[in-house]
């Protein structure tokens, strides 16, 4: 059958297949006919959102006192969905030290990044990603969140510094209708 050349006096950008000098007849079939049924690419479920999802991102600052506990935002999976979160970040103006302002996400009541954060503080959420001045993080944090129906996701912050400030968090991914785990177990 032959490889196909291809012909450098041929401009490729209205048919790509009009460079190609045959080897054969056949060559030229096959090799047109490799492009009538194309395979779609699907990435994971953790990095980009499957087709048929809706992307979510979620943002919300507010000005914090000095001193206080606030609810930054819930949201509630909604029912036979499922949501997956795969990027978060921390908003602040204050460009102080460490520990001016706490970060905590949970869903249902229960901790959820347990092991991001400060090692030496039980790994609190002591750090912007973001400074509310410079504009949103470029690199926000990774992480690898499944919600099931009915769960439900809070942020607060804690504000230690001597005055208000704002803060806020993001966080980013998709809710899928489609595809739903029926069982989280594997295993007997």
């Amino acid at each position: 059958m032959g490889t196909p050349k291809l012909d450098p006096f041929l401009n490729p950008r209205t048919n790509f297949l009009d460079a190609v000098i045959p080897a054969s007849p056949e060559a030229v079939s096959k090799q047109f006919h490799a492009f009538d049924n194309p395979v779609p690419v699907l990435q994971p479920r953790h990095l980009e959102a499957p087709e048929g999802a809706k992307t979510i991102n979620l943002l919300k600052i507010v000005s914090v006192a000095a001193g206080a506990t606030v609810n930054l935002y819930s949201f509630t999976c909604k029912p036979g969905s499922t949501v997956v979160f795969y990027t978060y970040e921390l908003i602040t103006e204050s460009v102080q030290a460490s520990g001016v302002v706490e970060w905590f996400a949970k869903i249902d009541g229960r901790k959820l990044f347990h092991f991001h954060g400060d090692p030496t503080s039980n790994f609190r959420l002591l750090d912007a990603t973001t400074i509310l001045n410079v504009g949103f993080s470029e690199t926000p944090v990774k992480c690898q969140v499944l919600m099931e129906p009915g769960q439900i996701l809070t942020w607060e912050v804690k504000n230690n510094s001597g005055g208000a400030l704002l803060i806020g968090a993001r966080m980013s991914g998709y809710l899928d209708m489609n595809q739903r785990l029926s069982d989280a177990k594997f295993g007997d």
